[in-house]
């Protein structure tokens, strides 16, 4: 009988393509696991992988925070996503990042990549947050919290939002722009590299008590990295039946985030990603301590085949 786990994941967006894939396909059953995928926000709590009742979770900006903020001993086993398209989009009559002045935009909560990265955007565009735009925050009120189940009736609450300036990701974005004109100012992930990574991570205790079931995940997010990037009718087909998309879009989204799915155990790819969180941390933060990791301890790599 498979064991059932929990996998802790962001939210329900082709960003988290590997997840999805690794269900929808039945890559968790092959490794004797039966999945249940939990929504876990960025700034949530981990209570539940503390407590080991979520085995993984890929709530990377929280953990590194964490780490960095209260020296806390989590791990990642895998490094499974880099650069993820990130768009920041903007109202049909707003065409520059200039047209954003004295207007409003939306990003995820402070302490995200995203967030960080749509600061530095619009401050290197010589807009000071909070002075020259107001930035606001997804989940501030229940109005903002939406599914990418059903683009029509998304696309219709959407527009009873008060901004100008809006981050999303596929397919959020081919909806916005193709059925409302919205124009794309820039992918904060192209422009600012390295940035954004996220990987399956977990504690100590974790990892030594429940060794298999970890290995098993791990194995089947390896393996749905190797369909995601070369096998587009099956992630495809996959796309389009998860997020109700005709197989034209559903095309075009694999082809934006297929190289962003990876299956790596190189901590090469999370200096950049703690220096960033560090930095902003250092400035949000100038009274609390900020911690500076041994960053090749904070990845085990044994967990991959």
């Amino acid at each position: 009988m498979p064991n059932k786990v929990k996998i802790g994941l962001i939210n329900d967006s082709v960003n988290m393509l590997d997840h999805f894939v690794a269900l929808d396909l039945g890559l968790y059953k092959d490794q004797g696991l039966d999945v249940e995928l939990v929504k876990q926000p960025n700034f949530g709590s981990l209570t539940g992988v503390d407590s080991g009742e979520i085995l993984l979770t890929s709530a990377t900006p929280r953990v590194v925070q964490s780490i960095l903020l209260k020296d806390a001993r989590y791990k990642f086993v895998l490094i499974t996503r880099k650069n993820p398209p990130h768009y920041i989009v903007s109202r049909p009559e707003i065409r520059t990042v200039a047209g954003l002045r004295n207007k409003t935009i939306w990003s995820s909560g402070p302490g995200s990549g995203n967030y960080y990265m749509t600061i530095d955007w619009l401050r290197e565009n010589g807009l000071e947050p909070g002075v020259d735009v107001h930035v606001r925050h997804f989940g501030e009120d229940q109005s903002t919290v939406f599914s990418t189940a059903s683009p029509p009736s998304w696309i219709h609450s959407l527009m009873k939002m008060a901004f100008d300036g809006l981050m999303c990701v596929p397919p959020e974005r081919e909806w916005l722009v193709e059925l409302a004109g919205y124009h794309s100012l820039v992918d904060l992930c192209q422009k600012y590299p390295d940035r954004m990574i996220h990987g399956l991570a977990t504690t100590a205790g974790t990892l030594k008590t429940m060794p298999d079931l970890v290995r098993g995940a791990v194995r089947a997010h390896c393996r749905a990295a190797e369909i995601i990037r070369n096998d587009s009718k099956v992630t495809v087909a996959c796309i389009a039946k998860r997020w109700k998309l005709v197989d034209r879009v559903a095309e075009r989204v694999w082809t934006s985030v297929k190289d962003c799915f990876i299956a790596s155990t190189d901590s090469i790819w999370l200096e950049a990603l703690f220096a960033n969180h560090k930095r902003h941390l250092e400035h949000t933060h100038p009274e609390r301590r900020v911690s500076n990791p041994n960053i090749k301890e904070l990845l085990d790599g044994s967990f991959a085949p």
